[in-house]
């Protein structure tokens, strides 16, 4: 029984080679896997052949040998042919990565649906555009399970830690833009967030720094005072967000700020 964090199953039909018939299945909506998966003898009825074979690591770092060919998948109104594994009758049905970028889907696990997302054509060129153009092109579409926003980390400029990661979408970029101040945009209340509002403890923002696919941004930020979680040390000050370590010998947390 599958019980993977932030897996759902979602109906799709399975196309035959002359477009006439098909068979409805609800597969496990997994990116984590590359290609979809669904049984030889379901797809070998519908007249669809592998045609060759690709070797894949499971879980458990072992490797396997699996035949792979195109299929005719519908989702929705759309159908597309999408490179799949021929697996056996005890494997599970999969919905892979490929296939949700081919019909431009992203999963929301929380809501167990699929959400249309903008596809990005990138044009090749001597350079790749994305990486080295200097157009903001945020991706919002990215994240999985939350639409519209991308993870932001937060980085002291004096003392250069990580204090915070939280979420960032256009609105709180903007305001974050005109205020010179950390704001975010706060997935569980729905609504725009800036840090330390309440308590005075907010933070002057310094830089934004992008990352090589635009889908992930630094804020670097000076404290204007104090600290930046909500949680406090014994002495009643605010911590940043990082103050426990992992121990690697004994896999217990070290609270740094106690």
């Amino acid at each position: 029984m599958r019980t993977k964090l932030g897996t759902f199953r979602y109906p799709v039909a399975l196309v035959d080679v002359q477009g006439g018939r098909s068979e409805s299945v609800s597969p496990w909506v997994d990116t984590g896997a590359v290609y979809s998966q669904f049984p030889a003898s379901l797809l070998e009825s519908l007249g669809h052949r592998p045609n060759s074979a690709r070797e894949f690591r499971l879980a458990d770092g072992s490797t396997v040998r699996r035949p792979v060919g195109p299929v005719a998948v519908r989702i929705g109104g759309e159908t597309q042919p999408v490179l799949c594994i021929f697996g056996d009758e005890l494997s599970e049905m999969l919905l892979g990565a490929t296939t949700l970028e081919t019909f431009s889907l992203a999963p929301d696990p929380v809501n167990e649906t699929l959400n249309p997302t903008t596809a990005m054509l990138l044009q090749m060129t001597e350079v790749n555009e994305l990486e080295e153009s200097s157009d903001l092109r945020l991706d919002y579409g990215k994240l999985a399970g939350v639409s519209g926003v991308i993870p932001c980390a937060v980085q002291n400029a004096d003392t250069r830690e990580v204090i915070l990661v939280a979420y960032v979408n256009k609105d709180a970029l903007d305001a974050a833009i005109h205020t010179r101040s950390a704001v975010f945009w706060s997935t569980s209340r729905k609504e725009l967030w800036e840090k330390g509002k309440t308590s005075g403890d907010t933070f002057e923002l310094l830089e934004v720094r992008v990352n090589c696919e635009q889908n992930s941004l630094v804020y670097v930020v000076r404290p204007r005072r104090g600290g930046i979680c909500h949680t406090k040390n014994r002495s009643g000050e605010p911590r940043n967000c990082f103050y426990r370590r992992l121990d690697f010998e004994s896999g217990r947390l070290e609270n740094r700020d106690p």
